[in-house]
């Protein structure tokens, strides 16, 4: 109960039981193993979580409110619930099947990658302070980045864009906006 950091990455571990006693854990990388489900509801001080390149379908994290950094990228994740995560700064899901994401509650956000996802809309407005946003090969249509006047790079390359406007992104010094149905 008292360790606070654990690296159980590229061990070909299958699952995660026994993680609910690791009632102080702040990180956590089981990245690169054969993981299908975790559920961290008792991991309460969970700040910093990379359980990417596994086989997730189920990641819970709705009890971790202090979660600062998420990397689940490389999944099986149709879905997940980031709600309960406002303190979230980076959050990294590329390479899952996530169709839809609510960010509303996740207004401190710097770094966020959901490429190749199935994304047809999204809604980042809500985040001031966003730095990074990458939604390379998803489905997107519009996306409007007016609210988001900190952004630095932007890469939406691959969507199914037909204008953007980024005049209020001011401190823009990266741009991709490659295979898209700009005019």
């Amino acid at each position: 109960s008292s360790i606070t950091f654990m690296a159980i990455n590229n061990l070909g571990i299958n699952d995660l039981t026994g993680i609910q006693d690791f009632t102080s854990l702040v990180g956590l990388n089981c990245s690169n193993n054969n993981l299908t489900s975790l559920d961290f509801s008792t991991n309460l001080d969970l700040e910093t979580l990379y359980c990417q390149n596994n086989d997730l379908v189920i990641l819970n994290i709705s009890s971790n409110y202090n979660l600062i950094t998420l990397n689940a990228n490389l999944n099986e994740l149709s879905s997940i619930d980031i709600s309960q995560n406002p303190e979230l700064e980076i959050v990294q899901l590329n390479n899952n099947y996530i169709s839809s994401i609510d960010l509303s509650a996740n207004i401190s956000v710097k770094e966020l990658d959901l490429s190749d996802n199935n994304l047809s809309s999204i809604d980042v407005g809500g985040i001031g302070v966003l730095e990074t946003l990458y939604l390379i090969r998803n489905e997107l249509i519009n996306i409007n980045v007016s609210n988001n006047t900190l952004l630095v790079d932007l890469d939406l390359y691959n969507n199914n864009l037909n204008n953007i406007d980024v005049s209020t992104n001011l401190d823009l010094s990266r741009l991709n906006l490659a295979s898209n149905d700009l005019d």
